[in-house]
Parts: structure tokens; C-alpha cells; sequence
């Protein structure tokens, strides 16, 4: 039963069934935890299947909880997780790895960057004492991560030299380096704010076109990156139609992303501090053109 409801809560939350998914998920715990604390009592073979399970399963919990806005159940869960994978398999094992991941994220939309960018480091030093490819998955993720709570920490020149780093090691494999780095909001506004305003540009329009298409004009993701790429537009010597664009920002930005979920942004610390550097930037740039 709980394999079934695993896998039946996984393609919810792959469908953006979230309520479905959260109880699935949470039903498929239950019985694991059952199963786990028969494991613990001498009644299985192998008590770390079961805590991987358990750990699996409280992870995948945690991000359908981070996905609908529930951040504080969210880390409780994601907490849980990593400390059990910590106790059985300890920190040099590619689980702990996995359970570090859902930790930072929460951390993150939350807006604690900075406990966020020691964990990222702390999962990316396990990874390199494991001897992992740069390439793979988990490593990039990590990666990201660390990038993320950089960059809205304000450390620029660090987030992107994080993102030059995984270009490196991504090498000529630009489909993954556009999944991973340059077709990326994050990737855009690191470029800007360290003064490459045109590369930045160029990322940022095929960023805009991509969620225009997906989420609507009147979504606050593509607003947000609308922004950015019309703070780079004026700096590349072109103050008309940046606040042009600006001005039709300007009262979805006002209104916030409640709501908005289907842009993929949360309303939660993250969202508001990414809103408050643009918020910030375009005070500045109107103050230039008085």
C-alpha cells in the first residue's frame, strides 16, 4: 500500500495536483513508518531500506508542502529527513545528499540565504569528498542552490562565479546548460547586476518569451523578469522603451503574486526579497532619468 500511494502522489504532483499528491504522500508514510518501527523490532531484514523510504517519502512531503506555500510544515518534514539519512547512513552518502536538497529549498523560500548557502556549500564539499561528476544531477543542483541563496544575499560576483563554474563543467552540452544556467532568470540577473548588461539582456528576453507563453502577460514570474530585462534595456542605452516596459509592470508587481501560482513564484520571503531588488533597481533608474 504504500508503494502504490507513493507512486499514486508523485504523478499528482507531477500533474500540479497538490492537495492529492500531499495526501497520497502522507498516506504512504504512514504505512512505511508502520513498516519501519516492525524493521526496528527485529521483524526485517534490512532497517535502512525502510529509513531511506521513510526519508524519501518525508522529503518528497516537504517540496509538495514548499510547492503550496507551507513552508514551516515544509522544513519540519525536510528536517526530519535529513536527520534520519544523517543517523543510518552519514554525511558521505549520496542519500544525505538527496535529503540536503528539499532542506535548502525550503530554507530559501523562506529567505534564510544565508543558513541556505551553508548548506548548499556543506552538500557540494560532501559531493567533492565523494569524488561525484561535476555533471551529474545532484552536483548542479547543489550548485544552483548555492547560486540562489548567493545571489539574493546581494553577493553578485560569487553567484556568478557559481554559474561559471557549472558552465565549465557542463562544457559543450548546451542543451544542459540552458536547462541548468542560461535560458534562467537567476543566471540573467546575475550578469546584470554585475555590470554585463547586454549578456544579460539576451538571457533575459529568451527568459520573458518562455514564461509569456506559458503563464500570460498578466502573471507575476514574467513580470518580474520583464523588469530585470528592462533594467538591462536601459542600460543598454535605451531609458524609452525600458520604462515603457516598466510602466506596464508596474501594477502586477504592485498587486504581488497572491494567487499566482501557476508562475511558479511564492508568496513567501524569497518572491518578496526578489521583488524588492527589482523594486529597488527601477527607484534607481527613474532617479537617473529625473
Amino acid at each position: 500500500a504504500a508503494h502504490l500511494n507513493y507512486a499514486n502522489g508523485v504523478v499528482a504532483w507531477n500533474a500540479g495536483q497538490l492537495p492529492q499528491a500531499e495526501r497520497d504522500i502522507r498516506a504512504a508514510l504512514a504505512d512505511m513508518e508502520t513498516m519501519h518501527g516492525r524493521a526496528r523490532g527485529g521483524l526485517g531484514t534490512d532497517p535502512n531500506r525502510f529509513v531511506d523510504l521513510v526519508g524519501l517519502y518525508r522529503a518528497d512531503l516537504a517540496q509538495v508542502l514548499n510547492a503550496q506555500q507551507r513552508f514551516v510544515e515544509a522544513e519540519v518534514f525536510a528536517r526530519q529527513a535529513l536527520a534520519l539519512s544523517l543517523d543510518a547512513r552519514g554525511p558521505y552518502h549520496i542519500t544525505t545528499v538527496f535529503r540536503i536538497r528539499p532542506m535548502v529549498e525550503t530554507l530559501i523560500e523562506q529567505g534564510r540565504f544565508a543558513e541556505a548557502e551553508k548548506l548548499a556549500a556543506l552538500s557540494l564539499a560532501i559531493l567533492r569528498e565523494m569524488k561525484v561528476v561535476p555533471t551529474t544531477g545532484s552536483y548542479l543542483a547543489a550548485n544552483s542552490q548555492l547560486a540562489t541563496a548567493l545571489l539574493w544575499q546581494g553577493k553578485y560576483d560569487a553567484a556568478l562565479a557559481e554559474y561559471r563554474r557549472m558552465l565549465q563543467a557542463i562544457g559543450n552540452n548546451r542543451g544542459l546548460a540552458e536547462r541548468q544556467v542560461t535560458a534562467t532568470r537567476n543566471y540573467g540577473v546575475a550578469l546584470l547586476m554585475t555590470g554585463d548588461s547586454r549578456a544579460a539582456q539576451t538571457v533575459l528576453d529568451r527568459v520573458a518569451r518562455d514564461q509569456l507563453a506559458r503563464f500570460g502577460a498578466e502573471a507575476h514570474g514574467p513580470a518580474v523578469v520583464r523588469g530585470f530585462r528592462a533594467l538591462a534595456v536601459a542600460r543598454n542605452g535605451n531609458a524609452a522603451a525600458s520604462v515603457a516596459e516598466l510602466r506596464q509592470i508596474a501594477p502586477i508587481l504592485e498587486k504581488g503574486p497572491a494567487g499566482d501560482a501557476a508562475s511558479s513564484d511564492a508568496s513567501g520571503a524569497a518572491i518578496n526579497r526578489i521583488r524588492r531588488v527589482l523594486i529597488e533597481e527601477m527607484v534607481g533608474l527613474y532617479a537617473d532619468l529625473a
